[in-house]
């Protein structure tokens, strides 16, 4: 299995604006289109006004063709598995072709509880994120059969 997942602090939700697709999932955030999206995450910003880097971009790329059954299973079962399933985030299918699925998960840094910040030093990739996402692939798998 070849999965690649790398996590980007960025400035703004704005590229959200560029995307073509609909969340495949979503916490706290209005997903009646892109731009409601974004107002979502800057609504949640005022309460963290100086913050430079508010977002957190999780690019999972999977290396198979899924159905959206299974990438939202997996999606999902990985935002549980690292805890932030209480943020505020989005989730949109990247690409998806016959040898490919990539993911694209946007977080608020900004948590519910007393209004704390993911701190950007657990950002590195590590085995045991990759780990969560092959457990959670070998479930999906299962979904189709």
């Amino acid at each position: 299995m070849k999965i690649n997942l790398k996590d980007t602090a960025i400035t703004t939700f704005n590229e959200i604006l560029n995307i073509k697709n609909e969340p495949i999932c979503s916490n706290h955030v209005d997903v009646s289109s892109s731009r409601s999206i974004v107002d979502s995450f800057n609504k949640r910003l005022i309460i963290r006004k100086l913050l430079k880097k508010p977002c957190i971009k999780t690019t999972i790329n999977l290396g198979y063709s899924l159905s959206q059954l299974q990438i939202k299973s997996i999606v999902k079962e990985y935002i549980k598995e690292i805890r932030w399933n209480d943020l505020q985030y989005a989730g949109f299918i990247n690409e998806h072709n016959q040898d490919n699925t990539t993911i694209n998960i946007y977080f608020s840094r900004i948590t519910f509880d007393k209004h704390k910040v993911i701190d950007l030093k657990f950002l590195n990739q590590n085995w045991q994120e990759t780990e969560i996402i092959q457990k959670a692939l070998i479930q999906a798998k299962l979904l189709a059969a």
